[in-house]
């Protein structure tokens, strides 16, 4: 095949609302700072164990995604966007439920677990299908070919069902949001030939960099800060006073640059 019969589609940058990077960046700064100093309540509850622990990861993902903003490094950075979309998006549904959801977090475990067993080819399959026959319960069932078959996660419902049951940003942003950061994780055609796009053009290379290294820096604030205020609300964290006054600052110094209300995905290429 030659050049003559392939096609590159990508949209142009021109009508772009044009993102204040240095300034977002700043503002990501301070609002990783004011995250550090926020403390955990004590919780015994299987709940605690799960908020606890998804606290930490969410945050340590925050904190690795601006690394690599920081050395202009977006596509690998939208990659881990991807990430801590997916497992906020997990948290917040958990939420809703918290005392069985989080068990079947838990018990998913043993899933994850025994698929690796099976792939290695080990004979301890039966045994320890037996040890964790009542935790693996939820996630078994026969198919419509009438055999025996596994969930592939946790809380059974894909992640759109996930999304849209919990609405709001969450059902917005996987139409768009989750779609074109898979296209990072998974290493995509439109991904990766994206560089191609600048035509050499120094001074467009730069102003796309900028553009995308501002957009995944704006959307990581704003799901870290929709984790804290649940972690708040959920009584996990005692006080979010920082948390929210940092975000405030952030909020504010967007709103001169560009109109929030009508800023969507459209604006995102």
């Amino acid at each position: 095949m030659s050049f003559e019969n392939t096609w590159f589609v990508k949209l142009p940058l021109r009508n772009i609302t044009p993102l204040p990077c240095a300034e977002i960046l700043e503002h990501y700064a301070k609002i990783r700072d004011s995250i550090a100093e926020t403390g955990l309540l004590k919780d015994d509850t299987l709940f605690g164990l799960v908020a606890h622990t998804t606290f930490v990861y969410t945050f340590n993902t925050f904190k690795a995604i601006q690394l690599l903003l920081l050395e202009r490094y977006h596509e690998s950075a939208s990659a881990i966007l991807r990430q801590l979309w997916e497992v906020s998006l997990n948290f917040h549904w958990i939420s809703e439920d918290p005392m069985q959801r989080s068990q079947d977090f838990c018990n998913y475990t043993c899933m994850e677990h025994r698929k690796l067993v099976e792939q290695s080819g080990q004979p301890e399959l039966e045994a320890f299908d037996s040890a964790t026959l009542q935790a693996q319960g939820r996630f078994r069932f026969t198919n419509k070919n009438q055999k025996e078959a596994t969930r592939d996660h946790f809380s059974i419902k894909s992640v759109r069902e996930r999304a849209e049951s919990l609405g709001g940003e969450w059902k917005h942003e996987y139409i768009w949001l989750f779609d074109l950061t898979s296209k990072h994780a998974h290493g995509s055609p439109s991904a990766i030939l994206d560089a191609i796009f600048s035509n050499g053009d120094v001074d467009e290379e730069s102003r796309r960099d900028d553009q995308s290294v501002a957009l995944v820096a704006m959307y990581s604030i704003e799901i870290m800060n929709r984790n804290l205020c649940m972690l708040h609300e959920k009584g996990v964290i005692p006080d979010a006073t920082q948390v929210k006054s940092a975000y405030g600052e952030f909020k504010e110094m967007m709103s001169k640059h560009v109109n929030l209300g009508n800023f969507t995905s459209s604006e995102a290429t």
